[in-house]
């Protein structure tokens, strides 16, 4: 199962783009620990692999005039083994959301 260890070498070089806007990605300490976070300065994407025994789970959220609103989460629940097949995952469930929340 790939996990938070193995992103490290991809911390604030890897990039993702999800409907014309790109991601880097950097590690966040967040209240239940360090977390990945992808961002941008309109959205923020939480998306850790391997969390509490969770493939990945993912957050979006929206940033307007500094704050941070949570749009929706969903998690990935099959198993993940490599970088590629984790920014895919994350790349899915992120652009379904967003596009999801566009269209309310």
């Amino acid at each position: 199962m790939f996990t938070m260890d193995e992103l490290q070498p991809y911390y604030d070089n890897a990039t993702l783009e999800i409907n014309g806007l790109t991601y880097t990605l950097t590690k966040y300490e967040d209240m239940v620990g360090e977390v990945a976070l992808w961002y941008n300065d309109q959205y923020y994407i939480l998306a850790t692999p391997d969390l509490d025994g969770v493939p990945v789970a993912v957050e979006v959220a929206k940033v307007e005039n500094n704050d941070v609103n949570i749009i929706d989460s969903e998690e990935y629940n099959n198993e993940v083994n490599s970088f590629e097949e984790y920014v895919n995952v994350v790349k899915d469930i992120a652009k379904k959301i967003i596009d999801n929340q566009k269209n309310k």
